[in-house]
């Protein structure tokens, strides 16, 4: 399996896998409208690859933390797909792990997902609410969480979170 940048020839194949994975084509529709938008991070869309088959796809694109002094860029990490066919076999986590690895360089403060906490957390996820960052919507505070890209990049960064308007797409 290698991962690497999605390229324009897969972007059929990336929609195919988000609809099979998620049932519906809200996140192939937020994925679309991403990169539209001048959120959408080339180097931070990945897929997983096996002998030409895609089994997965992570997509991290620019978001903004709203705090009493400013606009604080960071990532937001959404979606996170894999083949049904290909689930289970850590596929999801070696993209995590290579798109994590991706931001370490980047200038953001931080990496958030709605996600499922029972998953995230070993990645070195916890919960926004630590920070005292909220999200835009009503969501379970333990499946809101955030990842600080270095040491003491969250220090004196808490507020909500404002997205993409491209994240309307998939509502």
């Amino acid at each position: 399996m290698i991962i690497r940048q999605e390229k324009p020839e897969d972007y059929e194949a990336i929609r195919v896998l988000l609809c099979t994975a998620f049932e519906g084509d809200g996140e192939a529709r937020l994925v679309e409208a991403l990169r539209d938008s001048a959120e959408y991070i080339p180097d931070l869309s990945l897929v997983a690859e096996e002998e030409g088959a895609l089994m997965g796809h992570i997509l991290l694109s620019r978001i903004e933390i709203e705090t009493p002094r400013g606009a604080v860029p960071a990532l937001a990490l959404a979606p996170l797909s894999v083949s049904p066919k290909f689930q289970h076999q850590g596929i999801g986590t070696a993209l995590t792990k290579a798109g994590i690895a991706a931001c370490q360089s980047r200038p953001e403060c931080c990496v958030v997902v709605l996600g499922n906490p029972a998953y995230y957390p070993k990645f070195g996820f916890e919960s926004a609410a630590h920070y005292d960052i909220r999200a835009p919507w009503d969501v379970p505070v333990e499946a809101f969480m955030v990842l600080p890209i270095r040491e003491g990049s969250l220090s004196g960064v808490s507020g909500i979170v404002r997205y993409s308007s491209a994240f309307d797409a998939a509502l």
